[in-house]
């Protein structure tokens, strides 16, 4: 029997498998990914571990995810966050952590239940970045939670995802 008749075997056994999040390693590059009720390939991520700060008027890029800015009240790409003025500074761009929890309109949450409950697939959630105020209150997971500002007077964080040549 083939290596590759082996891989096949085993990708089908894992897309029966009652298991909602699954990984199997297609070797150097690529592994097969079984997401609730998706299966994909993707690339491999590389878990560094992740922890900046930015002030206003500061530019940050983050290899693999993208370019951050944070400025007094402009928007300057699709992708923005509104900071309240009264946000503790700077700003930690980070993963998330075990423990982390929002805030929300009744009292907190734990950040990981809220991701299994909107059914992010595991891969996803352990590669998301969290930023949080200095105080360590998580005030954006993009895409999935933004803590609310509605002043007309605020700061924006704005993000330019990296976009990958396939």
């Amino acid at each position: 029997v083939l290596s590759s008749d082996n891989k096949i075997c085993d990708i089908l056994q894992l897309i029966d498998s009652p298991k909602p999040n699954l990984v199997y390693d297609l070797g150097e590059e690529f592994r097969f990914i079984k997401a609730y009720d998706t299966c994909y390939i993707s690339r491999k991520t590389f878990n560094e571990d992740i922890n900046y700060q930015i002030n206003v008027n500061e530019r940050l890029e983050i290899t693999n995810y993208g370019l951050f800015e944070l400025l007094p009240n402009e928007i300057i790409s699709d992708t923005y966050l509104k900071i309240s003025l009264d946000e503790p500074l700077p700003l930690i761009i980070r993963k998330r952590c075990e423990g982390d929890k929002l805030i929300i309109k009744d009292g907190h949450k734990k950040l990981k239940d809220f991701l299994i409950n909107k059914k992010v697939p595991k891969e996803i959630r352990d590669d998301l970045l969290v930023i949080t105020n200095n105080l360590g209150e998580i005030i954006w997971v993009k895409g999935y939670y933004k803590k609310r500002c509605d002043n007309e007077n605020c700061l924006i964080l704005n993000f330019k995802e990296k976009i990958y040549d396939r």
